[in-house]
């Protein structure tokens, strides 16, 4: 059981260092819980069908091994964010480093604002407020996040809404530049008609 447990937690590490740490994979997680749950199923009659291990033996080795491949995996997870992650050099509390549900749980429905005040004035303007987000408060930011030829991308939040996309909840940058296009055309014959409206 022992080397089970090392094997299904070395596949764990790896399935996040190789591919849950790269890309988004938010949208998937249905399909994730889904595939792992048939793993587990499948492995179980595997092991009692091919393995001919009793229907006991065989339920406590797939546990064995999810337990292991779940330790290896939020293992990784918990060390990369708390020692790895490209965001770890700004400041903020320890607590964020780990998950965005602190932040969410020391906050109040309408007192949000309050809390991000307060971490900024003991933590400075870039305060980090979650595994994958900060808080920034200084002005220089504005062209680099949201000028014309910015590279920020907006954040995985906007998804929520997904697949009914408004130019503004999309994240898909051409898609909301092509929509942008139409919109600002329709506001200048807006505008156009309203001046002709003003001259009559």
């Amino acid at each position: 059981m022992l080397a089970i447990l090392s094997i299904s937690t070395a596949a764990g590490i790896a399935s996040h260092v190789f591919w849950f740490r790269h890309g988004e994979h938010h949208m998937q997680a249905p399909r994730y819980a889904q595939l792992f749950v048939a793993s587990l199923l499948s492995s179980m009659i595997g092991l009692s069908q091919l393995g001919h291990l009793s229907l006991a033996t065989a339920a406590l080795t797939t546990s064995v091994i999810a337990f292991g491949f779940l330790l290896g995996a939020f293992s990784s997870v918990l060390v990369f964010r708390l020692f790895l992650a490209p965001i770890c050099t700004f400041p903020g509390p320890w607590q964020a480093r780990v998950s965005t549900v602190w932040f969410m749980s020391t906050t109040g429905p309408t007192r949000c604002y309050h809390r991000l005040q307060g971490l900024h004035e003991k933590y400075g303007r870039y305060v980090r407020i979650g595994s994958n987000e900060l808080s920034i408060t200084d002005p220089a930011i504005m062209e680099l996040a949201y000028g014309v030829n910015a590279k920020a991308t907006k954040a995985e939040w906007y998804d929520g809404s997904h697949p009914f996309d408004s130019m503004h909840t999309t994240r898909d940058k051409p898609l909301h530049d092509r929509r942008r296009r139409v919109w600002g055309r329709d506001m200048q014959e807006c505008d156009a008609w309203r001046l002709r409206v003003l001259i009559m």
